[in-house]
């Protein structure tokens, strides 16, 4: 108790302790100069939003740290990611929530409704609405078929559904823009999407101020280029020889995107994404288990 009231005549004797402001205010209208300081004093002993830290038993065992977005978050990265296919694959509660937020989000897919401002341009209204619905049968052309993949094996739509779910479930998808020539394609630009356990430094290099979690960056914090693993480092059907591809972030020639990283960006700074699953991962686990031990409870009573 003495250390507490010790404690808070230091924090007192630093809040009411004036300064050149309060010196100013006090020569022109000493009662504001004195409300400032009793409103200071207040302040201070109820100390914002913690009180007296020091005398609270759970604020005091509690150490909290303050590090950057890429500390905080890429060291845990790989098992957050693990945990949380898991959780999806297994957990009903888990599976059904990110199910959920795809249907309600993405539902059918995407339709491109093209619109010119045919005003500003000064073009005629009649060409205007020509140009947008021929934009659009170009746009169902390459959207709707399975050749914008890079596999030939989903539409733009399911590609779209399948980004989404990735983002969610591993926190960040990555979506390569390669340009391949078909015969009877007339589109040479291709969708092909990159799981985020091949995203990864080049031969396993620490991280560091311009590479972090499989991202190459400038100064500014602009990326450059993406550490791409040849293989998914979890597959078991060919030996561990782990070769990277260096992807340019943007194309030389064209200054075009190379690589579409998708990802809820929390904090600056922050080079990859986190699963939704992330903050809850123990009790939706914990969760499971009770259900689990209950059901078979019922069972064995019935």
């Amino acid at each position: 108790m003495k250390t507490s009231r010790k404690h808070r005549r230091e924090i007192l004797s630093k809040a009411i302790h004036p300064n050149l402001i309060d010196r100013v205010v006090s020569y022109i209208d000493p009662v504001s100069a004195a409300r400032r300081m009793r409103a200071r004093a207040v302040m201070a002993l109820a100390g914002g939003y913690l009180n007296d830290r020091k005398s609270s038993r759970v604020l005091s065992q509690w150490i909290p740290t303050s590090f950057d977005a890429d500390s905080d978050i890429l060291p845990d990265l790989a098992s957050l990611r693990e945990y949380s296919m898991d959780l999806i694959r297994k957990n009903p509660l888990a599976g059904g929530a990110i199910k959920t937020k795809v249907t309600n989000v993405v539902g059918g897919g995407f339709r491109l409704k093209a619109q010119m401002d045919f005003e500003f341009l000064s073009i005629p209204e009649e060409t205007a609405q020509l140009w947008e619905q021929t934009v659009e049968r170009e746009w169902r052309l390459f959207w709707e078929s399975k050749t914008c993949d890079v596999e030939r094996i989903l539409t733009g739509n399911a590609i779209t559904r399948l980004v989404y779910r990735q983002a969610k479930e591993n926190g960040d998808v990555f979506i390569l823009l390669p340009r391949l020539a078909l015969s009877g394609v007339p589109y040479s630009l291709k969708l092909q999407i990159i799981e985020a356990d091949r995203v990864c430094n080049q031969d396993n290099k620490a991280d560091s101020d311009t590479l972090a979690g499989g991202i190459q960056r400038d100064a500014a914090g602009a990326p450059l280029a993406y550490h791409i693993l040849k293989e998914h480092p979890g597959n078991h059907r060919s030996p561990r020889s782990y070769r990277w591809e260096v992807v340019k972030a943007f194309a030389e020639s064209t200054g075009l995107p190379n690589v579409i990283h998708l990802y809820q960006q929390d904090r600056p700074g922050q080079s990859r994404g986190v699963p939704d699953l992330a903050a809850v991962i123990e009790p939706l686990k914990q969760l499971g288990r009770y259900t689990d031990s209950e059901l078979m409870a019922a069972v064995i009573a019935s």
